[in-house]
């Protein structure tokens, strides 16, 4: 009888067992599950920082070296007396000097003090550099001063100022000195056709240009 007895519970022990094991089973399939969960939302939050931290500036990646500072270039034309007259290309901002040196310098018969050497280039600019007797005609030829209308006044221009006249040269414009020294002024502008060298092609580029009063 005892015998029967054990039996019977050894029996509804592992009645009882078997009927645990898909519990067991279904507990050990979903824990990598759940513990995946666990570091996946860590990782994604990791991330979300490194995400904010380079929004808020600071980490930054490597940024590309502008060739010029100021983040342009100019164009600009330098000839005259300088030593490797050419177009150059230079950073915006750059000054006269700037183009002179890239020019190689200015040589022996240049002025030095035409332009103003700290003045700022523009592009497309063409720096002309004069020898010095150039500059002193250019500058003499400024300080001319016409009539209020803009007309030269062929009574009283001196040379440098005869020779803004279209058609008018150091030839003509000494001719128009001498013959106003011997014949006095012109009494009207069509007079200067007297003029040896001035015939009437030359008066009709000139006469909008000219006055006689």
């Amino acid at each position: 009888m005892k015998d029967m007895d054990n039996n019977c519970r050894e029996r509804r022990l592992c009645d009882r067992l078997f009927g645990l094991l898909p519990c067991l089973l279904a507990l050990s399939l979903a824990a990598p599950v759940l513990g995946g969960c666990g570091r996946d939302a860590q990782a994604y939050l990791a991330s979300g920082q490194t995400e904010q931290e380079s929004d808020s500036g600071t980490k930054e990646g490597p940024k590309e070296t502008e060739a010029y500072p100021s983040g342009g270039v100019v164009l600009v034309y330098v000839c005259g007396e300088v030593k490797t007259p050419g177009v150059y290309e230079l950073a915006e901002g750059s000054r006269i000097c700037d183009a002179v040196d890239a020019a190689g310098g200015l040589t022996k018969e240049a002025s030095r003090d035409y332009w103003n050497l700290a003045e700022r280039l523009t592009d497309g600019q063409m720096i002309s550099v004069p020898t010095k007797e150039e500059a002193g005609l250019r500058q003499e030829s400024a300080a001319a001063a016409p009539v209020s209308d803009g007309r030269v006044n062929i009574n009283t221009a001196e040379l440098a100022e005869l020779m803004t006249i279209p058609g008018v040269g150091k030839t003509r414009g000494e001719a128009i000195l001498a013959y106003r020294s011997e014949h006095g002024p012109f009494a009207e502008m069509q007079d200067i056709k007297k003029v040896p060298g001035i015939g009437d092609v030359i008066y009709e580029g000139m006469k909008d240009c000219i006055t006689a009063e």
